[in-house]
């Protein structure tokens, strides 16, 4: 049963190791028309993500309804 997000615990907010928040920062555009799989496949190539294996895992977990 998947659960809608109402908030996000500690443990997964984002920490910045690096003191200059510019140098942690990635700005990605996602081109128009882009499926789901190619945004993700663009987010891993500019080191946005990890893997699509731990995209797809994560959208499993989820309910964005």
């Amino acid at each position: 049963m998947k659960k809608a997000v109402k908030s996000l615990p500690k443990a997964t907010k984002v920490q910045y190791v690096n003191q200059n928040v510019k140098d942690a920062v990635v700005k990605v555009t996602i081109p128009e028309g882009y499926s789901v799989a190619q945004i993700i496949d663009h987010l891993v190539k500019n080191g946005v993500c990890v893997s699509s294996a731990a995209v797809y895992q994560a959208m499993e977990k989820v309910d964005c309804s």
